[in-house]
């Protein structure tokens, strides 16, 4: 009877509390405003990652390039910062500096803003720092850098490893519920990033500009200064490359692409070897019918080398001989552009011929083949020269191209046996007497 009585008094307590309940309305509106404010964040955010995510690509770019001794070939200013193009092909653009101080090219970077907390939320920066040469990635949370650590507590390299495998960098973004998180496999795990405390940090659209905070041009080094206060210094193919406008004048040069093709670029073919140049023949001398040659015009056949081609620094060594052995070229440290299979090799030579001064510069573009080089064209151009009241060589700013004739420049085994004196001041020996001579 007792338990009776015990059950009718929970259940009419239960039915009490439950008309209590009925007849007031819950107010959920606390539950929505933080549903709504994570989609506003998450929002506001996600027009911001592909920016970020693009610079700590670039960072990663850069420390790899010092362990694979890759140079810098140009930096050119965008409209928000700059893009750089790297000796191996690679190209980015990274955002000007935001500390106010002078860029790349002059202008002032943009005063960066002080990031703001969010509702115990953070802007992580994700940067890289050296330690014994090596760098590692760090995150940097309200003022504060630290090295990322992966599952196991240990640093996570930016830089390859001894094997030549390289990790891909980072990638945030923002998870459903607001927070930032990291992946370290290319986008296919990701795990929170935490603060010093261990805690999941909240995404905020405020702060966090950008990972550089300045870059300009060092001697020979391109200086890029992360937010974090990290340093990286690349080396500049300025010290150890010239463009083509540099050895050819960019007026002649415009001359002359109408009857050759220049091609651009820093991801050239590797074309070390020797090739036999025949029939050889004139398509046009820009001095025809002065002492030039006529189109279709045989000269000498000749076989031409190229050797030590260094892909980093964009250079080769070249050496030519004709097929009679009377008339022969080295040159040290000739330039090369191009891309996929198409390149253009170019380089200056100061000398004398018939004892008057000549500056002159050699052009040869082709394309590279399994059997040799195809449609192999070759420029040679007098671009300066010294007192000539004869008139025995070409004029100054005169150019004439040759070509092999029926479309391939095949392998050959020929060995070039000579050792021509180098002309004075100049790393490169004199040109070939028959191509720069008047007839």
């Amino acid at each position: 009877m007792k338990a009776k009585i015990l059950l009718k008094k929970f259940s009419l307590a239960f039915l009490a509390a439950a008309s209590i309940v009925s007849c007031s309305e819950y107010d959920d509106s606390d539950l929505w405003n933080e549903v709504n404010s994570i989609k506003d964040r998450v929002s506001n955010i996600e027009s911001q990652l592909s920016g970020i995510n693009q610079d700590i690509q670039s960072v990663h770019t850069l420390v790899n390039a010092i362990k694979d001794n890759v140079y810098i070939v140009s930096v050119t200013p965008t409209d928000d910062g700059y893009e750089i193009v790297m000796s191996n092909g690679k190209r980015f653009t990274i955002k000007n500096g935001r500390d106010g101080k002078d860029g790349y090219d002059g202008k002032d970077g943009q005063d960066g803003k002080d990031g703001k907390d969010g509702v115990d939320g953070l802007t992580p920066v994700i940067g890289v720092a050296p330690v014994d040469g090596v760098y590692y990635w760090t995150v940097t949370i309200g003022g504060k850098t630290e090295f990322l650590l992966d599952a196991l507590g240990n640093k996570i390299p930016a830089t390859g490893s001894g094997d030549g495998s390289v990790a891909p960098a980072p990638i945030i973004k923002v998870d459903y519920y607001g927070y930032w998180v990291i992946s370290y496999d290319g986008g296919v795990t990701f795990d929170y990033i935490r603060d010093s405390s261990g805690n999941p940090v909240k995404a905020v659209a405020e702060g966090g500009d950008g990972l550089f905070l300045d870059v300009y041009q060092d001697g020979d080094y391109v200086v890029f200064v992360l937010t974090n206060g990290t340093i990286i210094r690349i080396k500049s193919c300025q010290c150890g490359n010239t463009p083509i406008e540099e050895v050819v004048p960019p007026e002649i040069l415009e001359d002359l692409s109408p009857y050759m093709n220049i091609y651009y670029g820093t991801n050239p073919p590797v074309i070390e070897g020797t090739y036999f140049i025949d029939p050889f023949v004139t398509v046009y001398c820009q001095d025809q019918g002065n002492g030039g040659y006529d189109p279709g015009d045989k000269v000498n056949s000749e076989y031409v080398g190229f050797f030590n081609q260094d892909n980093k620094k964009l250079t080769l060594d070249f050496k030519a001989e004709s097929v009679s052995g009377n008339s022969y070229e080295k040159g040290d440290g000739s330039f090369i552009a191009g891309d996929g299979n198409n390149f253009t090799v170019y380089f200056n030579t100061v000398g004398a011929t018939q004892g008057i001064s000549t500056k002159t510069a050699l052009v040869i573009s082709g394309t590279k083949t399994s059997g040799g080089i195809g449609n192999l064209q070759y420029a040679f151009v007098m671009v300066e020269k010294g007192s000539d009241p004869d008139h025995k060589l070409m004029e100054e700013g005169v150019f004439r191209v040759f070509k092999d004739q029926d479309g391939l420049s095949e392998k050959s085994s020929h060995t070039f046996n000579f050792a021509p004196a180098k002309a004075p001041g100049s790393p490169l020996s004199l040109w070939y007497d028959y191509i720069r001579v008047v007839r």
